[in-house]
């Protein structure tokens, strides 16, 4: 999933970051620096485990970059809640890589995969699940 241009604005603006130079950036997308906490909570077995607040390290309309005490294998999916505006945006992220940083921290990289709905919506809990629902919608 890809933030459109207008939602990673309001992103940016409710974690208020920097934009970093664009002549700089080697991604596909433009990352915005920040140094803030939002509350993460993992999703195990398709259940949402109590929020922990984590420092996200950037952003960009294609993921995040937080760091966490611990790896998490890829594949991995977790929500961060960010409040802008008076409302609770909440998103569903899969991690891509995770690699040991300082101090036992984790540098975690995700994508977004989704906009929660506010009353929540149930993840895929595994790969196989998720094609088999794709192939079923496919032929029908």
């Amino acid at each position: 999933m890809k933030l459109s241009a207008e939602s990673f604005r309001e992103l940016a603006n409710a974690i208020t970051g920097k934009q970093l130079e664009a002549d700089k950036e080697r991604r596909r997308s433009t990352r915005v620096e920040v140094q803030t906490r939002l509350p993460l909570s993992l999703v195990l077995k398709g259940e949402h485990l109590p929020a922990v607040p984590i420092m996200v390290r950037d952003v960009s309309p294609r993921g995040i970059n937080i760091l966490y005490p611990q790896t998490l294998p890829a594949g991995q999916q977790f929500t961060v809640q960010i409040i802008s505006g008076g409302k609770t945006i909440t998103l569903l992220c899969t991690v891509l890589h995770s690699r040991q940083v300082v101090n036992g921290l984790h540098s975690i990289g995700a994508e977004f995969t989704c906009v929660l709905p506010e009353k929540g919506c149930r993840p895929a809990t595994t790969d196989e699940q998720t094609l088999k629902r794709i192939r079923e919608s496919v032929l029908e």
